[in-house]
């Protein structure tokens, strides 16, 4: 239930996937501090984080969601697990009314997922040249392996584009995959 004033929530999800806790304590002193400055827009709920520390959120409620975030920029960029954040921007009380969605890209900054291109938002590597490399008694042979580097390929590109299907299905319908 989103408290009164305000009608925006924010959710920033993360893979934090770290043993220590105080890189992740640090973060939250960090935004609770902030949040304590009487400029603050909006509200810093919280967090929590998986058991296992695999992945974690952040919790906000406000009126204006992108001054609220634009305040919360700086924290970000000082934390590199931050990089890859899906922010949901909710407006109202349904579970399931996201308005916004944005990543963190590698820089620290937001992007709206919208803006992305599926090389933003795949984390899968391109291909690139992963030839392999032949010693001197198999020279000229190198078309016996073409074939197979070339099925190799399609299956490794048909891969990361399932991988993309997938990532933007679950971000833009608020879709979860558990984790097993």
């Amino acid at each position: 239930m989103i408290p009164a004033p305000f009608n925006y929530a924010i959710i920033v999800e993360f893979r934090y996937g770290q043993i220590d806790d105080v890189p992740f304590d640090q973060l939250c002193n960090a935004l609770h501090n902030r949040w304590e400055a009487s400029d603050a827009i909006g509200k810093f709920d919280g967090h929590e984080t998986a058991m296992d520390n695999f992945d974690a959120r952040l919790f906000f409620y406000t009126p204006q969601p992108q001054e609220t975030l634009a305040m919360a920029d700086p924290i970000f960029k000082d934390f590199h697990f931050l990089r890859g954040a899906k922010i949901y921007i909710r407006h109202g009380e349904s579970e399931h009314s996201f308005t916004e969605t944005e990543i963190i890209k590698p820089d620290g900054e937001r992007v709206a997922l919208s803006m992305l291109d599926e090389h933003q938002i795949s984390t899968i590597p391109d291909w690139g040249s992963r030839r392999q490399s032949f010693k001197k008694a198999e020279a000229g042979e190198e078309w016996k392996y073409s074939l197979k580097n070339e099925r190799a390929e399609k299956l490794y590109n048909k891969w990361k584009e399932i991988d993309y299907i997938i990532t933007a299905i679950c971000i833009s319908g608020n879709f979860r995959i558990r984790q097993t």
